[in-house]
């Protein structure tokens, strides 16, 4: 009688641990998301073969110059990776998270606006999810940078505001914005185009080199809309707020996380809408336009970044992602 209660006792232990596992990989093959505890799965669960040898393509036929962004394709995988990094080669640049789909890892590519252009043999490092036998893999791809000229500017502000904020707040809010850039989910949160959140006059581009009060030049990291101080501003795609707060230097601001690393950023708002943590759709209004921080005028500074690196916005109005996240967000929001 005993050894029948421990034997059931046992078989339902281990049906358990199954189902648990079970239902824990199904999700990680859903989602793309789940990581297993341990770091392990039996390499014949996978089917794993030595011989296979992934290609990278790029989904878009366009050129990419440096400031701007590309999405590539990269197949056959049917195991899902754990991590995928731009290790290696001279390009400067950043990658977004990879999204695995059948057996098939679609990522961007963002390439810094300082790359000079030419020909490029980036590498991407590849990490598995289990590590009983899978060992990483490096991809090299062949690129070109095409030219892109950026405009100068050289203009002057009153005053240096900077001079009596203390250095200790710009450092821990500096820490702020780089932890909402990087506080990502590794679903797509964006649904279709990108949209442009504020219509108005572009007064200074991306990537532009200014010159401000004499000061050594500086890359500006976004496009600066000119408009009316109050005039409504859109999140530029759907997905979870990050930060919504007033800062010193960039003043009240909105950081949007989109999922994979992409993030938008809106800066100088007069009032802001939305809280952190909040879900938001494209096109909602998340404040209004202003002059608050170090500003001149009421305008919107608006930025996409791939992680820490800025990219053209303008690029994503004209490329939309193949990657979309209409089957995924909902289990965000």
């Amino acid at each position: 009688m005993k050894r029948n209660w421990l034997s059931l006792v046992f078989f339902l232990g281990l049906g358990l641990f199954l189902f648990s596992g079970g239902c824990q990989l199904a999700e990680w093959f859903a989602s793309g998301e789940e990581e297993f505890e341990n770091g392990e799965i039996d390499q014949e669960d996978h089917l794993y073969e030595d011989n296979l040898d992934p290609q990278v393509s790029f989904l878009d036929s366009r050129g990419i110059s440096p400031g701007e962004h590309v999405e590539l394709e990269v197949s056959s995988f049917p195991y899902p990776p754990l991590e995928i990094t731009l290790n290696g080669g001279e390009l400067e640049g950043e990658i977004s998270k990879p999204w695995w789909d059948g057996d098939t890892i679609y990522l961007a590519l963002g390439a810094d606006y300082d790359n000079p252009p030419g020909e490029y043999e980036p590498v991407f490092q590849v990490s598995y999810l289990g590590k009983s036998g899978l060992e990483e893999k490096e991809l090299t791809f062949h690129m070109e940078l095409e030219s892109r000229d950026y405009p100068e500017q050289q203009f002057s502000m009153p005053g240096e505001p900077a001079e009596d904020w203390p250095q200790e707040e710009l450092e821990k809010q500096a820490e702020w914005i780089k932890q909402a850039r990087n506080d990502t989910s590794r679903r797509p949160l964006w649904s279709g185009d990108f949209i442009r959140p504020l219509e108005g006059r572009i007064t200074s581009e991306f990537g532009a080199i200014r010159i401000i009060n004499d000061n050594p030049p500086r890359r500006h990291d976004g496009i600066d809309i000119g408009a009316n101080q109050g005039a409504p501003v859109k999140a530029t795609q759907s997905g979870q707020v990050r930060l919504a707060d007033s800062l010193l230097a960039p003043g009240k601001t909105v950081i949007i996380d989109h999922g994979l690393g992409i993030s938008s950023a809106y800066l100088h708002l007069h009032e802001i809408k939305v809280e952190t943590e909040q879900w938001v759709e494209k096109e909602e209004v998340i404040g209004t336009v202003g002059q608050t921080g170090f500003a001149t005028g009421p305008h919107l500074h608006w930025e996409i970044r791939l992680g820490e690196l800025p990219l053209d916005p303008e690029k994503f109005l004209e490329a939309p992602l193949y990657i979309d996240g209409d089957n995924y967000r909902e289990l965000v929001k």
